[in-house]
């Protein structure tokens, strides 16, 4: 299962850009359906820090709960490293 998946999502490097989508049951009507962040850290079991510009991120992504843009947006240095909740 692994490998299967490792071969659909290929590794996300540091730096790049993301999108995440947010689940229908999260937002409202008006809200958007997704935001984007940047890849801060890849952990030992595979498993992705992201930030966006408000922080850090509190929990931890697989590389497939997130699709990886074409251009990078956002650079690492250039949002505040505090952990929203």
């Amino acid at each position: 299962m692994k490998d299967l998946s490792n071969t659909k999502f290929a590794v996300a490097n540091i730096g790049s850009t993301v999108r995440i989508k947010i689940p229908d049951v999260d937002r409202g009507k008006g809200d958007p359906g997704s935001i984007i962040a940047v890849v801060l850290k890849l952990t030992d079991d595979g498993s992705y820090q992201l930030g966006c510009n408000d922080g850090v991120l509190k929990q931890l992504y697989s590389r497939s709960q997130f699709t990886v843009c074409s251009e990078n947006l956002l650079a690492v240095e250039a949002f505040q490293m505090k952990v929203l909740h």
